[in-house]
């Protein structure tokens, strides 16, 4: 039986989208494929070029969906994986033979029929970079990712409607979401087939207005920053409240937030350095928008994750689809502070979940698994 060629390709060349390419080229090869890897969203002349030269099978693409690239050749199928909606509403990006969302409720709006499937697809980890370990703690918690810079003048001021001789403009829009509880969830009953961005249908929560963002940062700015930029000044802050042993690596947009700028680091990328991180920290902090790279990555290292999981309602696509708590992961929120003091003195329950976490990773959430679904996907067609 002829080997089916895939061609791999993520958006741009960072250590990030390597790690990840080399994650699924390995996955795929273990399940059988041919793979041709590469790290650029190439133009019309150079995917025709590509694809005379190299006859793909498949091309497997991020954030890239068919209807961009109509010059594509038919015999070719297409894979999308949209892992960032940039303000787009998600049925822009359904055009391809596959359209794999990494956040579920993204792809909950559609049926898959006999030539174009929709389906979720969360993130794998590769075992070789990231795998249990036993090392001394550094530090009670840390926190491993970006966040955006405070909002300048002008971003505050950006207009959204008018209202009774009064405009409205974004810094309204993110004093009322501030104020709200369980905002991650705002978007559970979001509509995301239908033809309005999800950012109306936001302010349209928030703010009770009809409205329609034709700017795309602005767009982008409420679907995404805002509720990153929260949720990590909040679970930043519930840390400290507990300890001063805070660690927080990412992007030095870090040190433009004068309460956190003490407590940066570096950025990291090496996948060494970021495994030594989750196995030395007593408590690595998540969010909880979403089951991301760096939530699989950690568990698999053994190191104890906390996910900000405010939500008394389980849900498909959130994190106790796949793990439980207290078994693989701690729950945490503004509301459990004596359960976190517990936490940080009690070794027992950390050795249980690191073990028990990195193990439940590896028997069901690596690349080489994701990469066989993928493939079934396709033979599926």
């Amino acid at each position: 039986m002829k080997k089916l060629k895939i061609a791999v390709c993520m958006p741009r060349t960072n250590s990030f989208y390597m790690s990840v390419l080399f994650g699924m080229k390995r996955g795929f090869e273990e399940n059988g494929a041919e793979v041709i890897t590469f790290c650029e969203l190439l133009d019309k002349d150079s995917l025709l070029e590509f694809c005379n030269q190299y006859q793909p099978d498949v091309l497997f693409e991020m954030n890239r969906s068919r209807h961009e690239i109509p010059f594509l050749p038919k015999e070719v199928k297409h894979i999308a994986w949209i892992v960032d909606l940039p303000g787009h509403n998600p049925s822009y990006f359904q055009s391809s033979e596959i359209t794999y969302y990494i956040v579920s409720s993204w792809s909950k709006n559609y049926q898959p029929d006999a030539t174009h499937m929709v389906d979720w697809l969360p993130p794998g980890t590769s075992s070789h970079s990231y795998y249990h370990q036993n090392h001394t703690h550094k530090c009670d918690f840390s926190f491993l990712g970006h966040i955006p810079k405070p909002w300048t003048e002008e971003e505050l001021n950006r207009p959204l409607f008018h209202s009774e001789d009064q405009q409205h403009v974004f810094s309204d829009f993110f004093k009322k979401i501030s104020k709200l509880k369980n905002r991650q969830f705002i978007m559970k009953d979001i509509k995301t087939g239908g033809k309005k961005d999800l950012s109306s249908q936001i302010i349209k929560k928030t703010l009770n207005k009809e409205v329609e963002i034709a700017d795309q940062t602005l767009r982008y700015d409420i679907t995404i920053r805002t509720f990153r930029l929260l949720n990590r000044l909040d679970l930043a802050n519930l840390a400290l409240k507990h300890s001063n042993n805070l660690h927080l690596y990412g992007s030095n947009n870090w040190q433009d937030w004068s309460q956190f700028k003490n407590y940066y680091h570096h950025y990291v990328s090496n996948s060494n350095e970021i495994r030594r991180i989750y196995q030395t920290s007593k408590i690595n902090l998540h969010d909880g928008l979403g089951l991301n790279f760096r939530l699989f990555d950690c568990m698999a290292s053994g190191g104890v994750l906390a996910f900000n999981n405010t939500s008394k309602k389980n849900y498909f696509g959130n994190i106790d689809t796949f793990f439980e708590p207290y078994e693989h992961y701690l729950p945490i929120n503004e509301n459990n502070d004596e359960e976190i003091k517990d936490w940080l003195n009690n070794k027992e329950l950390r050795d249980k979940i690191s073990k028990s976490a990195a193990q439940e990773i590896l028997e069901k959430h690596t690349w080489t698994i994701r990469t066989k679904k993928i493939l079934n996907d396709i033979y599926e067609l």
